[in-house]
Order: structure tokens, then C-alpha cells, then sequence
């Protein structure tokens, strides 16, 4: 699994420019605010949290059509959706969803305290934005509750085959909590954290 979470950082980072271009367009929802709402510091500064977290919501979009496409091209994909082995599926998907985090998540939020000064904000208002889309972002890349049931696969396999990126609502994947490999402590444990951020 190490070798495979260490490919996929490489080709999140060679192929397209995964982290490079999340964090280029950061800057540019970041540097156009002040434009749009003028050169009020106090606004800035009482604002800046939100646009940071909608600028790094946002970046994390654009690398989440990658996350599946090379083993989706060479079929490695299929093999395992195929397979019987459903834990190692799910392990699979967890060192993936943590390669995308680590290669295209983890730029930003380094970005994320830098690009807080242009909105003039506190250190500590820095900090706790930055904390806070860390665990955010985390839950939602790694911990998204799937609805066919396979544990921490996801919905991005489920459609795959169509072409489109899904996230699950919490109280809609309730029902298949019982018969995931997590079982539905766990699911209810996310819906929790889900709710504390």
C-alpha cells in the first residue's frame, strides 16, 4: 500500500500539475476578493475566514476528477471492483483517498495561513482556519460514507461509470450504515464530527 499511496502523490504531482494548480487557483479567488468588496481591513478581516474556506473548498474540486482516472484507464480499477475481496477494495480506496489528500489537500493548507494575510486577518484567526479546513477537508476526502455499502470506497467509484464526482449526504447513506464493513457507530461518529465543523 505504501508503494501505491507513493505512485499516486508522484502522478498527483507530474500529471496536470495537481497541487500546483489547487493552489494557484487559492490565490486567485484569495487576490480578487479584496477587488470585489473594496479596501475596508475590517470587512476584510471579518470575512476572510469564509472566503478562505469557500477558495479551499473549492480547489479540492479540481483535482477529485483524478483521484480514480489512472486505474480507470488501465483497468486495475475494474479488477478490483470485481474482485471478491471487498477489505482490501476498501483499503485501496483509504491509500488513494489519502494520496489525493497528502498530493493535492495538503498544499492548501499550507497555502491556507499565507493566503489569510491577504485578508488581513488575526494569527489566531489564521490558525483556526487553517486547523479547521485540515479536519474538514480530511473528513470529507477520506471518511465520505458511501451508498452501495462498501465501506470506504466512496461514491467517486460508484460513479465512475458515469463520469460524475457525488458526495453522499450523512443522513442518506444512514440506511446502508448497518451493512457496511464500519458498521453504524462509526457512521454516526462522522455524522458527529461532520456537525462539530
Amino acid at each position: 500500500m505504501l508503494a501505491l499511496f507513493l505512485r499516486d502523490i508522484r502522478l498527483s504531482i507530474r500529471a496536470g500539475g495537481g497541487a500546483l494548480t489547487g493552489v494557484i487557483f487559492f490565490l486567485a479567488v484569495i487576490a480578487t476578493i479584496p477587488f470585489g468588496v473594496g479596501p475596508d481591513l475590517n470587512l476584510l478581516a471579518r470575512i476572510g475566514p469564509a472566503i478562505l474556506w469557500i477558495g479551499a473548498l473549492l480547489a479540492c474540486l479540481l483535482g477529485l476528477d483524478r483521484l480514480f482516472q489512472a486505474d480507470r484507464e488501465d483497468g486495475s480499477l475494474d479488477l478490483l471492483v470485481l474482485g471478491d475481496d471487498r477489505q482490501m477494495l476498501a483499503l485501496t480506496v483509504l491509500t488513494k483517498c489519502l494520496a489525493h489528500w497528502a498530493g493535492s489537500v495538503l498544499p492548501l493548507v499550507i497555502a491556507a495561513p499565507l493566503l489569510g494575510l491577504f485578508m488581513n486577518m488575526e494569527p489566531i484567526g489564521i490558525g483556526a482556519t487553517a486547523l479547521m479546513d485540515l479536519w474538514a477537508i480530511f473528513l470529507n476526502t477520506v471518511f465520505a460514507q458511501p451508498r452501495p455499502n462498501w465501506g470506504l470506497v466512496g461514491r467517486w467509484v460508484w460513479h465512475l461509470r458515469d463520469g460524475k464526482v457525488f458526495h453522499d449526504d450523512i443522513g442518506e447513506a444512514a440506511p446502508y450504515a448497518h451493512e457496511s464493513a464500519l458498521g453504524w457507530a462509526f457512521h454516526y461518529f462522522v455524522g458527529i464530527a461532520y456537525g462539530i465543523v
